[in-house]
């Protein structure tokens, strides 16, 4: 896996932007620029495969709470950029070619819930005390569903949440007429999306340089 299309990771970042509420993506030459504004993370740039113009970023910055995100492994990054950006947990670009919501039931006492908000669909499973035992998020750009922040909390794993949370923001996503899906996948969600039909496109690292108290001396 070298890499990603251009005009897929447009598409991803663009939904990103949309479902975090930020401005949305600017392009950066051969990448794209989000001003996200947080405290921890002012801007990131992401990128579909390694290029001049990111190792030319990663030389010059020098500031902590800027991101840099390139569809590449970690092994091929770390030896282009300074020792002063830390790599975080490898993570995997996904596709899904199509958007087919099928059934899936909770475990007894787990209820789901799903509403709307600025046309970002959110769903939630909550436990039987009332609390938040997964949710996610998806946005639609271009018929292409893009997936966010899902998230099974660690003490409801393996209860068939995940299956039955992308199922809902999968309905989500095809009443609002999504062909396509996109998302980032951590390690461990990779298995699901792989068992539910998505496909590695390439590696995505993330890096940034560490605020001055957690550098390394």
């Amino acid at each position: 896996m070298a890499g990603v299309p251009p005009h897929l990771v447009e598409t991803w970042v663009s939904g990103w932007a949309r479902a975090r509420g930020t401005p949305p993506p600017e392009r950066h030459r051969d990448g794209f620029r989000v001003e996200v504004g947080a405290p921890d993370q002012r801007t990131r740039y992401v990128f579909p495969t390694v290029s001049a113009t990111l190792t030319r970023l990663a030389e010059d910055i020098r500031l902590p709470a800027i991101h840099l995100k390139v569809c590449a492994p970690p092994e091929t990054v770390r030896v282009l950029i300074p020792r002063r950006w830390r790599l975080d947990a490898p993570r995997t670009f996904m596709r899904r070619e199509t958007i087919a919501p099928a059934p899936a039931t909770l475990p007894d006492g787990y209820r789901l819930e799903r509403d709307t908000v600025d046309d970002i669909d959110n769903a939630r499973i909550l436990a039987p005390d009332g609390s938040i035992a997964a949710a996610g998020h998806v946005v639609v750009i271009d018929h292409s569903a893009i997936y966010d922040r899902v998230i099974t909390q660690e003490e409801h794993r393996r209860l068939g949440l995940g299956r039955a949370l992308m199922a809902a923001l999968d309905l989500a996503a095809a009443e609002r007429g999504a062909q396509r899906g996109l998302l980032v996948a951590t390690e461990p969600g990779r298995a699901l999306y792989e068992a539910l039909g998505w496909k590695p496109l390439a590696p995505y690292t993330s890096m940034m340089i560490p605020p001055p108290r957690t550098q390394s001396r």
